[in-house]
């Protein structure tokens, strides 16, 4: 009932003690609600004293938003709520913290801390509680705000695979045109579009991220624009994706696998650690392991082979325990793809299933054993050929980590591979190697 009344001195009253109690007992993010009301209603007097108190629970977690909370309760209270606001203004000033001076608006200080709020109930785990703030920070008439809450609210709907949720939340982030996140919401907008097969509308996404983000979402968007151009007619090319299967798994899988690396190559972690698990989700032979073994190389830099079994784990959480021979062996190519060949080895002593072989020929690859690298080779054509290509890769690697004849012996044998499997990206690339 207090809720409906926002200005009401009573109804304030009423929540400002629910507030505090929340405060009390440390449930931050519920006693921030309250206080947000407080100020969002209006009341002379305790709207700009609930700011104080925002102020005071944001101020190491959030300044930027405690800044404004302090800006409006000393603008906008009376007697030791303005000078408390102010002090600590000046004490911020004093502390070489760069403050805040411009005027601030209820309505600023409302959506600042909706958005403060949402990393409180992330914390928490609060999923549905997260996008019902997001959604109404959203609407809030600030536009910086607006944008910035867009733009988290479509990458929680994209992760949980609401791709026409995400598109809206994007959009309206990219539209508002706003330095921080326009850019970044206009290229995942043109993500989800390509992801879509709307090719036409990726296109004018990536060129609205070149008109207003910031220099690397203009590097990004003018990339992804040429990747585009590259295609073809714009035209032909989207009338050929609108006929694709979107619901195939090896179309979906390799496109979240290619987006993953095109997202570690911006350096955005968290976007292809998505695109990863996206592709491991469908279960696909090739890519969802694939995904799996770039998920578990991020997590062994952080915590090693605890991380990297944590996330080929999850394929067996998700029914498809079947594939994890298949990461460990690519997660082993990735490992001596960057020269570490004993924990690569370490990775390929894991596979029992059908990527057996291609472990032990990887291992023989290694240590320069060409022979039986070669008879391992012809039981993984035998058995796995679709991990032949991986063999390949791996093999042209280990070569350039080598000098003189080791290196040559070790091209030579990927020109073998190649010619086996008959692939001809790895025999133009194995004979490139060879007459460098």
């Amino acid at each position: 009932m207090a809720a409906d009344l926002p200005g009401d001195r009573n109804s304030a009253e009423m929540m400002a003690e629910c507030a505090e109690d929340l405060a009390t007992h440390g449930h931050t993010a519920d006693a921030l609600e309250w206080f947000s009301r407080i100020v969002e209603g209006g009341e002379p007097e305790l709207g700009p004293h609930a700011a104080l108190r925002i102020a005071g629970l944001l101020v190491d977690d959030d300044l930027e938003a405690a800044q404004a909370a302090l800006r409006y309760a000393a603008d906008n209270g009376t007697g030791d709520v303005a000078e408390i606001a102010a002090d600590n203004l000046s004490i911020l000033a004093e502390h070489e913290v760069p403050t805040r001076t411009e005027p601030a608006t209820l309505e600023e200080v409302v959506g600042r801390t909706a958005i403060a709020r949402v990393l409180l109930l992330s914390a928490e785990g609060d999923a549905g509680a997260v996008a019902e703030v997001l959604q109404q920070a959203a609407e809030c008439p600030v536009p910086d705000i607006a944008a910035a809450a867009a733009f988290e609210l479509g990458n929680l709907l994209e992760d949980n695979g609401d791709l026409a949720g995400a598109q809206t939340a994007y959009r309206q982030a990219a539209e508002l045109r706003r330095p921080r996140v326009s850019g970044q919401a206009a290229i995942n907008l043109g993500l989800v579009l390509s992801k879509q097969m709307d090719v036409r509308g990726a296109h004018a996404a990536y060129s609205l991220a070149v008109e207003v983000g910031d220099p690397d979402d203009v590097a990004k968007g003018n990339g992804l624009l040429e990747q585009l151009a590259a295609l073809g007619d714009l035209d032909e090319v989207h009338a050929r994706a609108q006929q694709l299967d979107l619901t195939d798994p090896d179309l979906v899988g390799g496109s979240a696998v290619a987006a993953g690396e095109q997202y570690l190559g911006d350096g955005d972690l968290q976007s292809a650690l998505r695109a990863f698990e996206k592709a491991m989700d469908t279960g696909h032979p090739v890519h969802a392991p694939e995904g799996a073994a770039w998920v578990a190389a991020a997590f062994y830099q952080v915590e090693g082979m605890h991380g990297a079994e944590a996330a080929i784990g999850r394929l067996a959480e998700i029914g498809r325990a079947d594939l994890t021979p298949r990461a460990w062996f690519m997660f082993g190519c990735r490992l001596v793809n960057g020269g570490n060949f004993k924990d690569g080895e370490k990775a390929w002593k894991r596979p029992v299933g059908d990527a057996r072989a291609a472990a032990e020929c990887g291992r023989q690859v290694v240590r320069g054993k060409t022979a039986k690298a070669e008879a391992a080779f012809e039981e993984v054509l035998t058995v796995t050929p679709d991990l032949a290509g991986h063999l390949g890769g791996m093999t042209l690697q280990v070569g350039d980590l080598h000098t003189g004849s080791r290196a040559k012996a070790t091209y030579e044998l990927a020109l073998r591979f190649g010619e086996r499997s008959e692939l001809p990206w790895l025999i133009e690339e194995a004979r490139a190697s060879l007459t460098r």
